[in-house]
């Protein structure tokens, strides 16, 4: 499956929150992450946001398709978009 990933946390979490994500997925640009992940690394992912953020604070929201060939990205600006990542 693909996913995205985007989150708005509290600035003593953002780091932590960020390092996790740098492991298991593509750094897109500030608080937004993507990547092609497994049923079980989806869940090791979901566990490891939920040890992270405070649910009465923070804002993770998840996007989960069944492959990166379903939809079309388009960018404008600066880019740190890699084309071939998808």
């Amino acid at each position: 499956m693909y996913i995205f990933i985007n989150y708005d946390v509290k600035d003593e979490r953002c780091a932590k929150l960020m390092k996790f994500l740098r492991r298991h997925l593509f750094h897109l640009q500030e608080s937004v992450f993507v990547g092609e992940v497994t049923e079980k690394n989806y869940k090791v992912i979901i566990s490891g946001i939920e040890k992270i953020i405070d649910s009465d604070y923070d804002k993770v929201i998840i996007y989960k398709m069944k492959s990166a060939k379903v939809f079309k990205i388009s960018t404008m600006g600066k880019q740190k978009w890699i084309e071939n990542i998808i």
